[in-house]
């Protein structure tokens, strides 16, 4: 049985609340890595979604145990990922991954009130989040490591994925769900067990 370890950093580097640097605190629940950010938010980032060379789901996530710092979630024919989280950064450990797993994905939920002046930057890219729904709910895809939020007060929290990551940002109002989605999409390489 081989254990692939990947590391999701967080970098908590430009998260700046008046004068002092504070950093956002992590902890494995039962829905995802809670991230606490203080006055810029609470997020949830889910633990992985497996996925085909089809672009289909696969193996359903069926139970998470949480057993001190550390999250053990098993999916339908047998993975495990356990996932923990220290020094602002995640590390998920896949074990078992069946053979048609092509990639993984992660999504947080961002706060419709990020639209009042709050915005992002991925990569070199950067934006606003939309007051109003578009014309298409994407309003920015990428391929690349790095993204940050950033609130109307200039509070702001930054993610460094993967190598090789595509990025995704949703308005879900065109499903009458106000509220953004962030999502990246990682592929799953059982010959390259670390990705930071």
């Amino acid at each position: 049985m081989a254990v692939h370890p990947f590391r999701l950093t967080l970098a908590f580097l430009a998260m700046c609340f008046v004068a002092t640097l504070t950093a956002a605190d992590l902890k494995p629940t039962a829905e995802g890595m809670a991230i606490e950010a203080g006055s810029l938010g609470s997020f949830t980032l889910t633990y992985p979604e497996f996925i085909d060379g089809a672009q289909a789901a696969v193996h359903k996530k069926i139970e998470t145990k949480l057993d001190g710092g550390v999250a053990s979630v098993r999916y339908e024919g047998g993975a495990i990922v356990e996932a923990s989280a220290k020094g602002g950064q995640i590390t998920l450990n896949f074990k078992v991954v069946p053979a048609d797993v092509k990639s993984w994905k992660m999504t947080m939920l961002i706060d419709i009130g990020f639209a009042k002046g709050g915005s992002w930057k991925a990569g070199k890219t950067e934006g606003v989040f939309p007051m109003e729904k578009g014309k298409v709910p994407q309003f920015h895809s990428t391929n690349g490591s790095l993204l940050q939020i950033k609130s109307a007060q200039g509070q702001s929290l930054s993610f460094t994925v993967p190598d090789y990551a595509f990025q995704q940002l949703t308005d879900n109002r065109e499903w009458n769900w106000a509220v953004y989605q962030w999502q990246f999409i990682v592929p799953y390489n059982a010959d390259q067990p670390t990705a930071t």
